[in-house]
C-alpha cells in the first residue's frame, strides 16, 4: 500500500524551522563544554582519589556547591552547579573508575527565562 504525503506541504519546513530554533537556544543556555579524560594513572598511590580530591576542593573555594557524590567501590561519581542570581552557570562533573577519570565541565545560563524559552519552543514540535 502507498502512503499519501501529508496534506500540508509545510510540515517538514515548519519541524526544521523549529528544529533550528531549539538548538540556537540550546546554544545560548550552553557556552562551552570542556572534556578531559586522565587514563592509565597509579593505582597504587591513589592518583585518581587524589585529583579528585584537588577538584573539590578548587570548587568548593571557587563557591561551587556539591550536589551529587556517590561512591561503590573504587567507582565515584560527583556532580557539583555554579548558581549565580538564580541561574546555574556552571556544571562539574567528575566520574572516576579505578585509575581512570573523566571531568567534564559545562559552561551555560541555565536561567529560568532561558529554560523557559527552550522549553516553550520544544514543546511546539
Amino acid at each position: 500500500m502507498l502512503r499519501r504525503p501529508p496534506r500540508s506541504t509545510l510540515f517538514p519546513y515548519t519541524t526544521l524551522f523549529r528544529s533550528q530554533q531549539i538548538l540556537q537556544l540550546a546554544k545560548e543556555l550552553v557556552r562551552e563544554v570542556h572534556v578531559r579524560v586522565y587514563a592509565d594513572l597509579p593505582e597504587e598511590a591513589g592518583e585518581s582519589l587524589n585529583i579528585a580530591t584537588r577538584f573539590d576542593e578548587q570548587l568548593r573555594a571557587d563557591n561551587w556547591n556539591n550536589v551529587v557524590k556517590v561512591r561503590d567501590g573504587d567507582e565515584s561519581v560527583r556532580v557539583s552547579l555554579l548558581q549565580k542570581a538564580g541561574a546555574i552557570r556552571g556544571l562539574f562533573v567528575v566520574a572516576a573508575e579505578g585509575n581512570e577519570i573523566v571531568v567534564v565541565n559545562v559552561v551555560c545560563d541555565a536561567s529560568p527565562e532561558n529554560v523557559k524559552k527552550l522549553t516553550a519552543a520544544a514543546t511546539k514540535i
